[in-house]
């Protein structure tokens, strides 16, 4: 019985720690823009700038946005990345398959690389940084 009482008080204490911390991450989203157009694709990074080698990161996607659930609380430095891309080839359009609503035929055969300035792919020259607060946080950057 007293060690079913320990467990018992043991899965308790764990409970009660768990419970009450503050956070130390945020859930971060927003779009990427390349001069006047969404940048279709790349690696976006918040590094905390309090704790060193703590970052956190995701995809591009094709219309610019992005969604880093997990991003250190505090002032980081943002990077964009695109440099994967570089070596993936343009799709190719299938004879007789109609394009989606709302691509043109032009844009359907460009590769989603875009070069962006090599600044910005590095956490020690990137202009970009934010305050990431606890709970969702909105951030938009225009990079070159």
């Amino acid at each position: 019985m007293d060690r079913r009482c320990l467990m018992l008080w043991a899965l308790g204490f764990v409970a009660f720690m768990g419970c009450g911390r503050p956070p130390t991450s945020a859930v971060v989203r927003g779009r990427v823009v390349l001069g006047a157009e969404p940048l279709p694709g790349g690696l976006i990074r918040f590094y905390s700038d309090a704790a060193a080698g703590r970052w956190s990161g995701a995809t591009i996607e094709s219309d610019g946005s992005y969604v880093v659930p997990d991003v250190p609380l505090g002032r980081c430095t943002v990077t964009v990345d695109t440099s994967n891309l570089k070596n993936i080839p343009a799709p190719r359009r299938l004879p007789g398959v109609p394009l989606p609503p709302g691509v043109a035929a032009e844009s359907a055969s460009q590769s989603v690389y875009r070069a962006v300035a090599p600044r910005y792919a590095a956490v020690q020259s990137s202009p970009l940084t934010v305050e990431v607060k606890p709970g969702e946080n909105a951030h938009d950057f225009q990079v070159e």
